[in-house]
C-alpha cells in the first residue's frame, strides 16, 4: 500500500445507512416485546418479558442514541471524503468545484 492514504467511502455511507435500520430495530423493541408478552399465553412468561423490557428500557434508548449518532458520523464521512476527493481532483485540474 505504501504511502496511500485510501478509504472505502460506500462502506462508510452503506455501513451509516444499516446502523440507521439497527436503530429502527432498537426503537421498535418495546412494542415488539409487548406484543410477544400479549401473545405467549401464559400469565408468568408473559409478566417476565415486560419486566425485561422495562428494566432494559432506559439501556435500549441510551444504545438507540450512540446507533444512531454512529449512523451520521459513519455517512457524514464518507460523504465529506468523497467531496474532499472531488474538491483536490479539480484543484490538480485548475478547475473549480
Amino acid at each position: 500500500m505504501g504511502d496511500r492514504f485510501e478509504v472505502d467511502t460506500t462502506a462508510l455511507i452503506e455501513g451509516g445507512s444499516s446502523l440507521r435500520v439497527v436503530a429502527a430495530e432498537f426503537a421498535d423493541a418495546g412494542a415488539r416485546s409487548t406484543r410477544a408478552a400479549d401473545a405467549v399465553g401464559h400469565d408468568d412468561l408473559a409478566d417476565a418479558i415486560r419486566e425485561f423490557e422495562r428494566g432494559w428500557d432506559g439501556r435500549r434508548q441510551q444504545m438507540l442514541e450512540h446507533i444512531a449518532a454512529l449512523a451520521e458520523q459513519c455517512q457524514g464521512a464518507g460523504e465529506e471524503i468523497e467531496q474532499l476527493d472531488r474538491d483536490f481532483a479539480a484543484a490538480l485540474l485548475g478547475e473549480k468545484s
